[in-house]
């Protein structure tokens, strides 16, 4: 009996990747026999086909499929040759996380509401947001530690702060795991300087 392998390029990546899959020794097609391989991804949302191909007459083949919505972290991509069990290779693909900020330009303005959300974050491991590198929030029954948030069961993290009372330039906001050093993600916005009194006393000198 062969052995099954498969391989996925790239290996690790963000929601919408497009992903390579190359398998060796499978059922090999004829000329009266087409083997079928269908791909399947294992994540929040169960067990689900996402690409499929037909071997060649040397058992290898090549498929491509886009990564799905879903949470961070690794997933088992399984290959399974015409629904036998028996005739299948795994391999694992981790997702990445995506995050943003928008708007990602704006002027001092206490009516603005920025908003900051990102997707494919591990739902069992706790953000710690950051803007300009200080703790954003507070936990009302512990006042020494920031704000955690945590993502939803599809990995999805959502907030929001009042666009105003920042100087002029580039700002970031990072998002950190819960006691860890570690930067999950950050994008970084820019504040105009259109209003900013001390900017308007500057062109004036």
């Amino acid at each position: 009996m062969s052995y099954l392998s498969i391989a996925l390029s790239p290996t690790k990546g963000q929601l919408g990747q497009q992903v390579k899959v190359d398998g060796w020794g499978f059922p090999a097609s004829t000329a009266t026999t087409a083997y079928n391989v269908t791909v399947y991804w294992e994540g929040n949302f169960g067990t689900f086909g996402v690409t499929s191909a037909l071997t060649g007459t040397n058992g290898n083949f090549t498929a491509y499929f886009t990564v799905p919505s879903d949470y961070g972290g690794s997933h088992l991509v399984t290959a399974i040759a015409n629904d036998t069990a028996s005739t299948n290779a795994t391999a694992n693909f981790a997702i990445t996380p995506t995050f943003t900020v928008t708007p990602d330009e704006f002027a001092n303005d206490c009516d603005l509401i920025v908003v900051a959300a990102g997707s494919g974050f591990d739902p069992d491991v706790d953000v710690v947001p950051n803007i300009d590198n200080t703790y954003i929030g507070m936990d009302p029954l512990a006042y020494d530690y920031p704000t955690n948030l945590r993502p939803n069961a599809s990995g999805y993290i959502y907030f929001e702060f009042v666009g105003c009372g920042f100087r002029p330039g580039t700002h970031v906001v990072s998002l950190y795991a819960e006691g860890e050093v570690e930067v999950l993600a950050w994008d970084c916005f820019t504040v105009t300087d259109e209003g900013d009194v001390i900017a308007d006393l500057i062109q004036d000198v």
